[in-house]
């Protein structure tokens, strides 16, 4: 069975939340992370080794493979964002 392939948005309190449940899932492969953070970015590379890295989450939506995305940006973003996922 494949796994579904993710880009998680947004690495502050919520989407490290996130990411630390992702790491351990059977199920979801995080294949593209984004935040504008060096420091969130630093996370993410050190808990999604394969994955790649964006501080644009529009190139995190539009990378290869990308199936679904969680949306773990600040709370007034994420009707943009959603939009921009369709």
């Amino acid at each position: 069975m494949s796994r579904l392939k993710i880009a998680l948005i947004g690495l502050g309190r919520m989407g490290r939340v996130h990411a630390q449940a992702l790491a351990k899932s059977t199920t979801i492969e995080v294949v593209a992370v984004a935040d504008p953070s060096n420091q969130s970015i630093k996370f993410a590379k050190n808990t999604f080794r394969n994955a790649e890295t964006f501080s644009n989450y529009q190139q995190a939506m539009q990378h290869l493979g990308v199936e679904a995305c969680l949306i773990a940006s600040p709370t007034p973003l994420h009707a943009e964002m959603v939009n921009q996922a369709e």
